[in-house]
């Protein structure tokens, strides 16, 4: 049985009015629609209006972020250059009131007298703040001045008392009966003026730097003959420092074994200075000082002159053997890092610079082992080895008093010879005969005309060959 058709949607809907009704109800949508959208229109170009100028302000607000950062870091580099400007003025400050109260002492030098308690009191003060340098370390030109000026006024102080001294003590001496009173006198002058006589030391450093400084540059000079002569001019000086100190003491102030310590006192910090300044100089120099050093400055000595000088000449003494062993031991653990020719060519140079026989015998049993360090060798090795060694033998005549070290190598040489004629042999006459004669053409390259070896290797060869393989081999030595 046929089922009746469905009714379609259109048919449901009109018949039903819905149609009508929804029609009605988006006409009237449509209406209200179109009596707001001027609204619409005006808030979304009143927002747009916003909208620019929220980005302007945006923009301002990120130009004013970035001025404020210039404006930090500005103040920030201005307080830095302002705390260092500041700290700049408080040093000028203080370097100015340290040269007006170096001239206020220097001037106190000048006009001071040595008689009353009160001009011994201000020299006393002056020299006490003169040698205490508050311009350490400064490279400031009118401070440079200052300190070379301030020097000299106080080298013609010391000038000006040793003549008042001088004077003093003839006047003290004229008065001389053989009484305790004058001894009493000379006594109290000179613990009354000890506190000058001490301050020479300050004045001692200060001119044993100068003198230094000029050995520093003489060291950084090629030249050793330059620096061994510089040196010795200056050992030279030294020692007639202390003489003259020694004598004048001795003859002004004392007559007994307290001369000795007075003048220990004296040069006390100078021996260290000195020994220091030579420390540097072995850096520069190495074995060119230790030489400069193995000198004799034990000069004509008496008593204290002896006493003192021997203290200075045990440390240079301890300080040279301790420099010449530093050497030493450095050039053998260099070796391990260089070639064998290398080791000979700077080992040859250093003995002929070298004025000091136990040091020379030292290089040369240090390069011969090096020389000698393959313990097992092949033919060419050996060769090489052997040229180097009669090339130290050959360096070696040109220096006299290494006998012993000489009469050590040509034992290593000969015994290396006989290396030479063991490997030669096994070499030339171990196989065909036929190939002696090429392979002895071989050894002759490898030998290259070093005439030492070739006689020795000659010999060798002509000793073990017979009579027609020397015929052959004739045409080739």
């Amino acid at each position: 049985m046929e089922r009746p058709d469905a009714p379609s949607i259109e048919e449901i809907l009109s018949r039903e009015g819905i149609i009508d009704k929804k029609v009605q109800t988006l006409q009237k949508n449509a209406e209200i629609v179109r009596s707001i959208r001027p609204t619409c229109d005006s808030l979304k170009r009143e927002n747009l209006k916003l909208r620019v100028h929220y980005d302007v302000y945006n923009l301002k607000l990120e130009r004013l972020s970035r001025e404020l950062e210039e404006i930090e870091a500005n103040s920030r580099r201005l307080e830095l250059e302002i705390r260092n400007k500041t700290a700049v003025f408080d040093a000028l400050k203080t370097i100015v009131v340290n040269l007006e109260m170096c001239e206020e002492y220097c001037g106190a030098l000048d006009v001071a007298g040595f008689e009353t308690p009160e001009d011994l009191a201000k020299i006393e003060e002056a020299l006490d703040a003169l040698v205490e340098n508050p311009f350490e370390g400064l490279d400031i030109l009118a401070v440079k001045g200052c300190e070379v000026e301030v020097k000299d006024r106080m080298k013609a102080f010391i000038k000006k008392f040793k003549v008042f001294f001088g004077e003093f003590l003839e006047s003290i001496e004229s008065l001389s009966e053989g009484q305790l009173r004058v001894h009493s006198l000379m006594y109290d002058s000179v613990k009354k003026y000890e506190f000058i006589f001490r301050y020479s030391n300050e004045m001692y450093r200060y001119e044993f730097e100068r003198h230094l400084s000029v050995l520093q540059k003489l060291c950084s000079e090629k030249s050793a003959g330059k620096m061994q002569e510089g040196l010795r001019i200056f050992v030279e000086s030294f020692f007639m420092i202390v003489k003259c100190e020694v004598h004048f003491c001795k003859s002004r102030l004392f007559g007994g074994e307290d001369v000795t310590e007075f003048v220990l006192g004296i040069f006390k910090g100078v021996f260290d200075l000195v020994l220091g300044a030579f420390h540097s100089m072995f850096k520069q120099r190495g074995l060119a000082l230790v030489c400069a050093l193995n000198d004799d400055f034990a000069f004509e000595l008496q008593n204290e002159e002896r006493d003192i000088w021997s203290i200075f000449l045990e440390k240079m003494r301890k300080f040279r053997e301790h420099s010449k062993n530093t050497f030493l031991i450095r050039e053998r653990d260099d070796c391990a890092s260089r070639s064998r020719a290398r080791n000979l060519d700077r080992c040859m140079e250093h003995i002929k610079l070298c004025n000091d026989l136990d040091i020379s015998e030292k290089l040369v049993e240090m390069i011969t082992q090096d020389i000698t360090r393959n313990k097992r060798e092949d033919l060419e090795d050996l060769i090489h080895t052997l040229k180097l060694l009669y090339r130290l033998r050959s360096g070696l005549k040109e220096k006299p008093g290494l006998s012993t070290a000489a009469k050590e190598l040509d034992d290593v040489i000969g015994d290396k010879l006989q290396d030479l004629e063991r490997e030669g042999i096994g070499y030339i006459f171990g196989g065909n005969d036929s190939k002696v004669v090429k392979r002895t053409k071989t050894i002759l390259s490898i030998i290259d005309n070093n005439r030492s070896i070739m006689d020795s290797f000659k010999r060798i060869v002509f000793d073990n060959a017979n009579d027609e393989q020397r015929r052959e081999l004739q045409t080739l030595f």
